[in-house]
This record gives structure tokens, C-alpha cells and sequence, in this order.
């Protein structure tokens, strides 16, 4: 496999898209090469965690040892524009990837790492079900666009606010259910995951969301549904009062367990 390379790039754009989620727009020519397959797929963003000049100088003139990563969801991307689009939970959680994306302004280069694989539903199954948290929501937006027209099932979406749901291209077939949950230390996603009405048939998930609630969209989906391991993509994004390391290292011991 090739290895994934860093690119610098630039913020083009920087616009509220709901009252917490912003988007921004990253511009290059070293977007030249990048997958046009990517969109629903992950970026790393490499960012310093001191005054290293990032704009002034060349990747291989920076020691990238001290800087540190954080994935990002690419929402679109426009091959001719050169333009890599990702949605951003603001405010987030604390951190070096919440505090940049706060600060970010038009011109500020930023190192991009990537992309990383795109993982989809089994758009053969019978019936879809997807869950998703604000920081998954872009993910999640791209799973629904890419459904066929006559896919069925159900999508449950948790957001800060009333005003943070999003026009969303989900299929007629596909009933999409908004929770709104002011308190990401009170998610009701798992508990509206479960009040959902289960479809008929081979049923493939798509979840992704805090570690705490994928969980228990786990032990729901396996253990009482019975949903197949190949049927299913689940993931946590973060976790709550952990940092990025932490939140890694607790999925480690999980799978470990």
C-alpha cells in the first residue's frame, strides 16, 4: 500500500453552517493528486503544538515528532477547485484540533495527512440503520447521499441544538430522526437508538458517535439484534473528559477485552 502523504494547504473558507458546526474549506495545489473516492473518508490534521511556523516553512523542514494529529471527516471535495471540504463540531472538545478549527482564518496553512479509507454500509442488505452524533454527523451526511433510491431504514442523528439539524439526501425510504441533547454528558442516542422501530430483514449499521454510547449501540446491534459483524461498520470518534491518546488507548484495551 502507498504511503499517504502529508500536504501543506490553505483555509479558503470559514463559514458557520449551524449555530456549533462550522465548515471550512482547504485549498492547494497539492491537492493535485488527492482520491476524488475519498469523500466520506477521514483526513489527519497536523498540527504543531508550539510556535513552529508552519506557513514558512517546507514539510521536510519541520520536526513533525512534537506535532500531533486529529481526524477529520472529508465532507466533499472538488478535483478542478482543488477544494477539501470538512464539517467541524464548534465548540468542540478541548484540544488542539478544537482550539485550530476556532482560530482558523482565510490564508493560515495547515498540514493535511491522508486520506484514510472510506467504510460504507452494505447497500445489498435489506434495511439501513445509521446513528451518528454531531462530531459523526458529516459522516453520517455522506452515508445517506450515497444510498440508492429505493434504500430503506432509519437514521438517528443527535445535535446540541434545534437550530444544528441539517438539510440532509436521504432516500424517501429512509427515516431520518433528530435528537436534540444540549448535554453531551446526557446523550439520549443510544436510548433513541433502541425506541426506533427495527426493520425487517438483513439489516446492515453505520454508527459512529462518543465511546461511552458506541457501547451500547455494541451490545444493542450484536448481542439483541443480532446484526453480523461483516454487516456493520461502528466506531467512537471520541471520548468524553479523554484526550485523543486516551480515547485511543481505551479502544485498544476494548477490542483487547
Amino acid at each position: 500500500m502507498a504511503k499517504r502523504p502529508i500536504r501543506k494547504l490553505e483555509v479558503a473558507d470559514r463559514r458557520a453552517l449551524t449555530p456549533n458546526m462550522l465548515r471550512i474549506t482547504l485549498t492547494g495545489e497539492a491537492l493535485a493528486d488527492f482520491p476524488q473516492d475519498s469523500v466520506g473518508g477521514y483526513v489527519k490534521l497536523v498540527l504543531p503544538t508550539g510556535d513552529e511556523d508552519v506557513a514558512g516553512s517546507e514539510i521536510e523542514q519541520l520536526d513533525l515528532r512534537s506535532f500531533v494529529r486529529r481526524s477529520f471527516t472529508v465532507r466533499s471535495f472538488d478535483a478542478a477547485a482543488r477544494a477539501l471540504v470538512m464539517d467541524v463540531v464548534v465548540p468542540g472538545h478541548p484540544g488542539p484540533a478544537s482550539a485550530w478549527a476556532a482560530a482558523a482564518q482565510v490564508g493560515d496553512a495547515v498540514l493535511v495527512h491522508g486520506p484514510g479509507p472510506v467504510k460504507g454500509l452494505d447497500h445489498g442488505a435489506d434495511a439501513m440503520f445509521l446513528a451518528a452524533d454531531m462530531a459523526a454527523l458529516p459522516a453520517l451526511a455522506v452515508q445517506l447521499e450515497r444510498l440508492p433510491a429505493d434504500a430503506r431504514g432509519v437514521a438517528v442523528i443527535e445535535v446540541l441544538s434545534d437550530a444544528d439539524r441539517q438539510p440532509l439526501q436521504a432516500p424517501p425510504g429512509v427515516d431520518v430522526h433528530w435528537v436534540v441533547s444540549p448535554d453531551v454528558r446526557a446523550s439520549r442516542l443510544a436510548e433513541e437508538v433502541r425506541g426506533r422501530a427495527w426493520p425487517q430483514g438483513r439489516v446492515s449499521t453505520w454508527a459512529a458517535c462518543e465511546f461511552a454510547s458506541m457501547k451500547q449501540l455494541r451490545a444493542y446491534f450484536y448481542q439483541e439484534r443480532g446484526v453480523a459483524r461483516e454487516d456493520s461498520y461502528l466506531s467512537s470518534y471520541w471520548k468524553l473528559d479523554a484526550s485523543d491518546e486516551q480515547h485511543k488507548a481505551a479502544k485498544r484495551a476494548e477490542l483487547e477485552g
